[in-house]
């Protein structure tokens, strides 16, 4: 566990359980010296003052004997656990040590609970919330069963001769483990994938840079006139009709429009129930379309609620946009001519189109997909929203294709509704995953930034192709140009480089199989070397 954790968590403990949170994009694995690979969770029994799995899951039969009306004693909870690990004997009174004192680190049975607790904090949850047995009922039977199978793939290598330190377990899919003990040999062909990909995006990057251009061009470029102008007609038509009047011409609902409009409102000051029907044309685009709403109305401070059912077809001279069983919900505003954020603060908005976009042009390039979006209060924190927003389809263009998701999730004060604070954003995340069959490359690749507070945040990357798969790491501190750049694989293969200097000829990275350092990586003459334990070196690029 980090220093980090230990210093604002152990020293607080009293009389009652303790728990903590280790981020990828905040918290430094003191066996490797970079990032945590996951979130996850931990927890620690009152009045013990380590924390670490094995604490967790002391703590977890601890819970759950409470939450069953029973009361489990520290020491029968140690021993159910020393049970699902399979340790027995002394062993089993030493779960609350401290595996990482130099002295444990030494012993067989340290290294052993090392190597457990290493693979069981992959399947801890990657919340403190995930931790709570009174929301979570499986949570204990699950987790051991999955703790059983690691214990046991870790027992197993150990007595075949591996070393504890490299061992790696993977759990599949159908609950068995894969084990990985990587030699200095797979740390260098892993450093071989690692050159393959840098080679494959640089060769690559124009390939997926126009990918993205075509991609861009047919959503923002073609199609965000036409999304723009018709959710200025639904403002118009949800306005009005909010008033019990929908009685209007195409030229009402957007200045310069002709063409056919007919709403019918069966509302009543409570209840919301219309529908609209147009077919309009404004500035040579043409926009059918076909919603229907229901939901409750809000009186004085009562909160509305109501649902919008969408189809529509929007045309332009370059692309026709079709929307097909789109739905909005909107909850808790309370419905008033002037709004504050007071009557906003328990709005909930979800937003969900599927749409197919068509360019009319050559090459011929079509999108399937669907758009959403979602804004909901934060519950701990006053006047702030959480904003999520995706676009997630296909993209088809001649005989190429590629799936594309775009995520975007952000926290955001408001203080009004014409007032979004942007500049206080405590959370941000944004991710692109690529799913591609072009002419000159087929693999995945997935990217995302996770700015967990304005000092500290991780770009990751995760790429995949029938040659390599490589998981890659970013963490920018304080806005710095400095940081951690990581890599790695399934198998446990851990490539770290510390950014700094150029000039600077002193460590700046290793490379770790497990929490074993197989090779030290230094700056020479503007050159990253990596030096194996074997005497043997190369350099990164």
């Amino acid at each position: 566990m980090s220093d980090e954790i230990k210093k604002t968590c152990l020293s607080k403990r009293v009389n009652y359980p303790t728990y903590s949170l280790a981020t990828k994009t905040t918290i430094i694995d003191e066996d490797t010296g970079t990032l945590v690979k996951k979130d996850f969770a931990m927890s620690s029994p009152a009045g013990v003052k380590v924390m670490n799995p094995i604490t967790s899951l002391i703590q977890l039969e601890i819970a759950s004997a409470k939450k069953a009306g029973k009361i489990l004693s520290l020491a029968d909870a140690m021993a159910t656990v020393a049970t699902t690990l399979g340790i027995s004997g002394d062993d089993a009174k030493k779960l609350l040590e401290d595996y990482l004192t130099p002295e444990n680190k030494a012993s067989d049975f340290g290294k052993r609970i090392h190597a457990m607790a290493r693979n069981i904090a992959t399947q801890l949850p990657a919340t403190t919330a995930g931790l709570n047995v009174s929301e979570n009922a499986n949570l204990l039977a699950d987790l051991n069963k999955v703790v059983k199978t690691i214990a046991a793939a870790v027992d197993k290598a150990i007595s075949e001769g591996k070393d504890p330190a490299i061992i790696t377990i993977i759990i599949n899919d159908d609950g068995t483990a894969t084990t990985y003990a990587p030699s200095l040999s797979d740390a260098k062909e892993f450093m071989a994938e690692v050159r393959y990909w840098g080679t494959e995006l640089s060769q690559k990057g124009d390939t997926f840079s126009d990918k993205i251009d075509v991609a861009s061009a047919l959503i923002d470029g073609k199609s965000d006139a036409l999304i723009s102008v018709f959710s200025d007609i639904l403002l118009k038509i949800e306005s009005t009709s909010s008033q019990n009047q929908i009685d209007l011409t195409a030229a009402d609902l957007y200045p310069g429009a002709t063409g056919s409009f007919v709403g019918k409102d069966n509302g009543t000051d409570s209840t919301i129930d219309f529908s609209a029907v147009g077919d309009l044309t404004i500035a040579g685009e043409r926009y059918v379309f076909n919603i229907t709403s229901s939901g409750a109305k809000g009186a004085g401070s009562a909160t509305s609620q109501a649902t919008l059912d969408i189809d529509a077809t929007l045309t332009s001279e370059a692309v026709e946009l079709k929307i097909t069983k789109g739905k909005a919900t909107v909850k808790g505003v309370v419905a008033k001519t002037d709004t504050t954020a007071a009557d906003i603060s328990a709005a909930i908005v979800e937003f969900k189109l599927p749409v197919m976009i068509v360019a009319k042009a050559a090459p011929a390039t079509e999108f399937v997909g669907e758009v959403s979006l979602s804004l909901a209060p934060v519950t701990d924190k006053k006047d702030t929203f959480e904003l999520n927003f995706s676009l997630d389809g296909k993209f088809s263009q001649a005989s190429e294709s590629f799936s594309a998701k775009v995520g975007f999730s952000t926290l955001r004060m408001i203080e009004s509704v014409d007032n979004i604070d942007e500049s206080d954003v405590t959370v941000s995340t944004m991710s692109l995953e690529f799913d591609a069959k072009l002419t000159d490359f087929t693999g995945k690749v997935n990217l995302m930034f996770d700015q967990k507070s304005k000092e500290a945040g991780a770009f990751t990357a995760n790429l995949m192709s029938d040659k390599a798969t490589t998981d890659v790491k970013f963490m920018v501190a304080s806005g710095e140009p400095t940081g951690i750049i990581s890599a790695s694989n399934e198998a446990g293969v851990l490539l770290a480089v510390t950014l700094t200097d150029l000039e600077n000829s002193d460590d700046v990275g290793s490379i770790h199989v497990g929490i074993k350092k197989f090779a030290t990586i230094s700056v020479v003459k503007g050159l990253h070397k990596i030096t194996y334990t074997d005497g043997s070196f190369e350099t990164l690029f």
